[in-house]
């Protein structure tokens, strides 16, 4: 009865401690055709090598703020450090996203060569394979980590 009790607790523990970790994380995957559905068609994109993107993942610990813009794309890190290009921080809206969605992104799909940073109506998605990553939050107003 007494190791029932510990294991009901410890199971109860992590459902508690699950949803608290997961409101940390900024994004949510959804298939492409789901995502036409819930944000709309593509209106412009701009496709980067997936090593490339790599390569600016790996200059952020938390999240990646994205931003395209008349089909040039621009990227900061933490504390809105420039990743790409590297002297430039434009003054439009950035799209936040947490690192750990974008690498479950990037490993759902590990044999695609390309991700594609598309805006859509309102929204800034970021598509590999058929899987699209959205629910970003926008900066400004949601800048703060």
């Amino acid at each position: 009865m007494k190791k029932n009790l510990i294991f009901l607790a410890l199971v109860s523990l992590i459902f508690v401690i699950s949803p608290l970790h997961a409101q940390n994380e900024v994004g949510k995957l959804f298939s492409s055709k789901e995502a036409e559905q819930l944000f709309g068609k593509v209106t412009s994109e701009r496709v980067v090598p997936v090593q490339e993107f790599k390569s600016f993942l790996n200059q952020t610990n938390k999240f990646i703020y994205v931003n395209l813009c008349k089909w040039n794309y621009h990227l900061l890190g933490d504390n809105f450090n420039p990743i790409y290009p590297l002297s430039q921080k434009n003054l439009q809206v950035y799209f936040k996203f947490s690192k750990s969605k974008v690498i479950e992104l990037l490993n759902r799909n590990l044999f695609h060569n390309s991700i594609s940073i598309q805006m859509r109506t309102d929204v800034l998605t970021i598509q590999v394979g058929d899987d699209v990553l959205e629910l970003a939050l926008p900066c400004p107003p949601y800048c703060g980590e």
